[in-house]
């Protein structure tokens, strides 16, 4: 072999060495990545504080942006593969911040049991800023007991006693124009539905101007961003909410302006007392609550009334049974004749419904988990939780889980009727509006909205699911993933 024939050997070799070494590099460059990103968030953890203890088991991504962009890839599936690899508390890097997801009864009910003292409400940065500080979801400590005594007295029975022929007339109409549409999409009907019930009882508009005045459309722009990467920059999300939020402010500040000349609605004297209370002048902050307001009612009824189609429609013996409850006490019309008038003690009286409600709620509550803050280092199921970390307290993973609930994956209204769960043995393993001092302060309004629906659904409807293989998307709220196509018409009763 000549001096050429060798170089040229060499000179391959060395570059085909220096080719794999490069792939061999890039190829692991991004674990190497992950575990610099990993040993940096650790460098900054107390572990001499916990002696043995160690962070729960799971990944934190890649720098800065950690799992996000896989969460909003995968939605919901994302934590369920998360939970079937770690278990039932586990580590992630979610919107900006690392984050502990803690599931199961024992461990959601020390969380939720130490408000102000381990943990402190966390929402994402995009929904508090969308969302706003002068509403009581993103409230804490001083501020948020002010808020939540006033709206508590609010939500008495006796005032949603007094809003049913109002949730009743709305949810009544809407359901006629279903029929008279007869093919629809119900997820973003049951949005429409949901915020019109919102804005008549809690805020006190009228039904007919609030179609026409396209405050819907623009409130959805909040919502459909209100989890997203909080850059406020032209073509993402954040800002189309942001801009969408600007839109509302001066929508409701026209709409409330005249508040004075006209009556409250108890749930709108309240948050102006409240804010009267705190000293709060800045009319941006006080309809900020008032968007809350809207945000809360809207999410629960939107999810809660399309999954109960969903569920009812694919399981016609329990519409029969609701029917028969209904007939038995004269809630079902004779030919020719009108429907009798719903109210609260009515509806209470209504067991069966009550059970189908709870039922809806446990496979798919409206929330999928709770977001809360550690305000110290502490120990949770054998683990180290790091002070400053995000927790997102599971609600859907708790209630499919539990032990509680056989053949849990069953939509079986029956269950409910065991008198061990009707006794509260369900607490912490049941918590669709949450828990404790954070707890939903609008829960009885929901489940009466949510009956009210069930009840003038039955009677006023039947309806014909389009696809019997339903794929659900659990982000932000849980429906089906094609919006549920139904076909809507009038009801054969006898």
């Amino acid at each position: 072999m000549n001096i050429v024939d060798r170089s040229m050997d060499e000179f391959f070799i060395y570059w085909i060495t220096i080719f794999i070494l490069l792939f061999a590099l890039l190829y692991r460059l991004p674990s190497v990545i992950k575990k610099l990103w990993e040993a940096y968030i650790m460098s900054n953890i107390p572990f001499h504080e916990f002696p043995g203890v160690k962070l729960p088991p799971g990944t934190m991504g890649y720098p800065l942006i950690g799992e996000t962009l896989q969460f909003f890839k995968k939605g919901g599936e994302f934590y369920k593969e998360k939970v079937e690899t770690y278990g039932f508390i586990y580590k992630t890097h979610l919107l900006g911040r690392p984050t502990i997801r803690v599931i199961g009864a024992d461990n959601v009910k020390k969380i939720l049991l130490s408000e102000n003292v381990l943990v402190t409400h966390n929402w994402p940065t995009s929904a508090r800023l969308l969302l706003g500080t002068g509403s009581i979801s993103q409230s804490s400590g001083h501020v948020h007991k002010i808020r939540r005594k006033n709206m508590m007295h609010a939500f008495r029975l006796d005032e949603m006693d007094k809003m049913v022929p109002v949730m009743q007339d709305v949810i009544r109409s809407n359901l006629e124009e279903w029929k008279s549409k007869r093919d629809i999409y119900t997820y973003p009907q049951s949005k429409l539905m949901a915020f019109t019930v919102s804005a008549c009882t809690l805020v006190g508009s009228d039904m007919t101007s609030l179609i026409n005045s396209g405050m819907h459309d623009v409130f959805k722009q909040i919502l459909d961003n209100i989890f997203s990467i909080p850059l406020d920059i032209p073509g993402f999300g954040f800002r189309k909410g942001m801009n969408a939020k600007r839109q509302l402010l001066s929508m409701l500040e026209s709409i409330l302006s005249d508040v004075d000349k006209r009556p409250y609605t108890p749930i709108l004297k309240a948050h102006y007392e409240s804010s009267s209370k705190l000293g709060m002048e800045s009319i941006e902050e006080i309809n900020e609550g008032v968007i809350d307001l809207l945000f809360a009612g809207h999410e629960t009824i939107t999810s809660v009334s399309t999954n109960c189609v969903m569920f009812l429609g694919k399981n016609k013996s329990v519409v029969e049974k609701l029917r028969d409850e209904l007939r038995e006490n004269n809630l079902l019309k004779h030919k020719g004749e009108e429907f009798t008038p719903l109210d609260l003690q009515t509806i209470n009286n209504l067991k069966y419904l009550h059970c189908v409600m709870k039922e809806v709620l446990r496979l798919c509550p409206p929330a999928g988990g709770g977001f809360r803050k550690a305000l110290q280092s502490f120990e949770l199921g054998g683990y180290l939780i790091p002070k400053d970390w995000s927790i997102i307290v599971s609600i859907r993973e708790t209630q499919h889980l539990s032990p509680l609930f056989k053949h849990s994956e069953m939509f079986d209204p029956d269950r409910w009727n065991d008198d061990k769960l009707d006794k509260g043995a369900e607490r912490f393993h049941y918590l669709p509006f949450g828990m404790g001092a954070r707890g939903c302060v609008g829960k009885t309004y929901a489940q009466i909205v949510i009956k009210v629906f069930i009840i003038e659904l039955v009677r006023t409807c039947d309806w014909t699911l389009k696809n019997e293989n339903i794929q659900m998307r659990y982000i932000p709220v849980p429906v089906a993933s094609d919006y549920l196509p139904a076909t809507f018409y009038d009801p054969a009763l006898n």
